[in-house]
């Protein structure tokens, strides 16, 4: 990690702010939405056949409004099998999910190392716990959530929303900022190119795309 960056996560008001315009800008809310209703009880109904008890394990489920609407679709399958849920949240902040076949996976992949990285930040993609998953032998299903995130406003010079995305994207503490110069202008360019965004009539749309992988457990 490169001197005098600081994580986003030690700035809880900051952090708030920054997620807000996160999902002001993204889709990425609305994605899980869809998937919840669409696809997710097509899932549960295989789960729970001949159970008595159904164990939950939400990891970083933030204000849990997710992990609510999946149980009430699994008790709306499976009505009168218990339900037990438990919840690993290390901080009182919220933690970004698993990305995939994102630009996330590309920002993480090259500039991770010069990033703030502690143990509530770990830059892990849906595609290395697929990997691991399919090492173990575990069987799982993954879908993909098409999203994306308007980020126009981070190459404006002197826009307070597009400097409080890019804390969010690079999960730094006033980025623009305290960034070396070379760091800076390295991700404003990858955060422009194919691999991570489109334009779109004159607007650069990141690629937010998200996994879901549902592990098997016998």
């Amino acid at each position: 990690m490169d001197s005098g960056l600081r994580s986003l996560l030690s700035d809880h008001s900051r952090y708030v702010e920054s997620f807000r315009l996160f999902l002001l800008n993204s889709t990425e809310h609305q994605c899980m939405q869809r998937f919840i209703d669409t696809q997710f009880p097509h899932i549960v109904s295989s789960i729970g056949k001949d159970k008595s008890v159904i164990d939950i394990l939400g990891i970083g489920s933030g204000s849990g409004e997710i992990d609510l609407q999946m149980i009430g679709k699994i008790q709306s399958r499976h009505p009168g099998v218990a339900i037990s849920n438990q919840i690993v949240e290390p901080s009182a902040e919220q933690i970004i999910g698993y990305k995939g076949n994102s630009g996330w996976s590309m920002l993480w992949k090259k500039h991770g190392p010069r990033l703030p990285l502690n143990d509530l930040c770990l830059y892990v993609t849906a595609g290395d716990i697929a990997q691991m998953l399919s090492s173990m032998g575990t069987r799982f299903q993954s879908y993909e959530l098409p999203s994306d995130m308007d980020i126009t406003e981070c190459f404006i010079e002197g826009d307070r929303n597009g400097e409080m995305l890019l804390d969010f994207l690079t999960e730094t503490c006033d980025f623009k900022r305290n960034a070396p110069a070379d760091l800076r202008e390295q991700i404003l360019c990858d955060l422009k190119s194919p691999e991570c965004s489109t334009t779109r009539d004159g607007k650069v749309i990141f690629n937010n795309n998200l996994s879901v992988i549902v592990v098997e457990r016998d």
